[in-house]
């Protein structure tokens, strides 16, 4: 496995004794030659539905024989 690359945006600031609540999702699989490539994203938030982080990341698996 090989971390692709990711994005990350940020919001309103963590402060203390907030709570933070995050989903995260796979966005896309999708396969060139050998590889596979799976894309995740996340969405977090505090207490009060503001957004404090947004994110977006790749990993990338060698498909093997067999």
């Amino acid at each position: 496995m090989l971390h692709g690359g990711q994005e990350f945006g940020f919001g309103a600031p963590v402060c203390h004794g907030d709570v933070i609540t995050t989903i995260a999702a796979a966005d896309d699989v999708h396969e060139k030659k050998n590889l596979r490539f799976f894309v995740f994203s996340s969405h977090s938030a505090n207490q009060l539905g503001e957004t404090v982080a947004d994110g977006r990341w790749t990993m990338i698996v060698r498909r093997t024989a067999g």
